[in-house]
């Protein structure tokens, strides 16, 4: 079975982010925020609002959801769920799945 999360970059909770990456200990942690921080509010096309970033000791980081297009973030996304979703012969990238099973044997998402 495979299955991909919509939307997930878009709203994945920071705060689970930073927790999971808090593990690796506080250089690393602070590494990563310094990559999705930045100075300024990019727009393109006038697209981007303000509004959806935070201003955290002098950067600005997006309120929720990881930049789509920076490859730390299909890593980032990936750490996250496999804090959440943890059942065996689950494969995940990012917010991409493949679940293997035979068929006719039950499996872990059938009701």
């Amino acid at each position: 079975m495979e299955f991909d999360f919509k939307s997930f970059f878009n709203t994945v909770s920071l705060s689970s982010v930073f927790k999971r990456i808090g593990i690796y200990g506080p250089y690393v942690a602070y590494t990563i925020s310094n990559l999705l921080a930045t100075d300024t509010v990019k727009t393109v096309d006038g697209f981007q609002d303000e509004k959806e970033y935070t201003r955290i000791e002098g950067f600005l980081y997006k309120k929720s959801g990881l930049p789509q297009g920076l490859s730390l973030s299909s890593i980032l996304a990936t750490l996250v769920l496999e804090s959440k979703i943890t059942p065996e012969n689950l494969v995940m990238y990012a917010d991409d799945g493949l679940y293997f099973y035979r068929e006719g044997e039950k499996n872990k998402f059938s009701k």
